[in-house]
């Protein structure tokens, strides 16, 4: 089965736990995932406006949720 991307889910196992960060690591079981490839952990200053981003997390409670866009601006305060 897969989600609503088409995509579908592999077995993993839950290595660790950081609820207080809203992440988790996980060990992909699938064969098939020794093909993927391991994205690079930027930093925030490296950002230029126009870059294309994904945000992964549980903003809000909500669960399961990624969203893509670009860098519209740098050096906002958030209210």
């Amino acid at each position: 089965g897969g989600g609503g991307g088409g995509a579908p889910y592999l077995a993993c196992e839950i290595v660790d736990v950081a609820k207080e960060l809203d992440i988790a690591v996980l060990k992909l079981r699938n064969p098939a995932a020794r093909s993927m490839k391991s994205l690079l952990y930027g930093s925030s200053s490296d950002l230029l406006v126009g870059q294309s981003l994904l945000a992964i997390g549980n903003p809000f409670g909500l669960d399961r949720t990624i969203t893509s866009g670009l860098v519209s601006a740098l050096g906002r305060s958030v209210v």
